[in-house]
């Protein structure tokens, strides 16, 4: 008598199995670099609120949409070029020098 996993594609068996601790840990590093990610885009929105109202700023609607705008772009150049991930292997070749 065949089991009911010799019935089932690689695909199912795969969709059934519970995830491994690995797994999990990977889930939660990817949703923690998703939020440090777009947490500066928060901060920015907040504070924008808080300078817009700010009378010394002055500042219109269009002046805060090419801030926020900005904000946005500058995150995502920097993702495409990698520029924190240089930062960070320049930091750590410096520091194999050291110790």
């Amino acid at each position: 008598m065949p089991s009911a996993k010799a019935d089932m594609t690689s695909i199912q068996q795969l969709d059934l199995a519970p995830l491994t601790k690995n797994q999990k840990s990977l889930i939660c590093m990817v949703i923690m670099a998703s939020i440090l990610e777009f947490f500066d885009l928060f901060l920015v929105g907040f504070v924008i609120t808080l300078v817009m109202k700010d009378p010394q700023w002055s500042l219109n609607a269009i002046q805060s949409g090419f801030i926020l705008a900005g904000a946005g772009l500058g995150t995502v150049i920097g993702r495409l070029f990698g520029v924190g991930s240089r930062i960070n292997m320049v930091e750590k070749n410096h520091l194999s020098h050291v110790f």
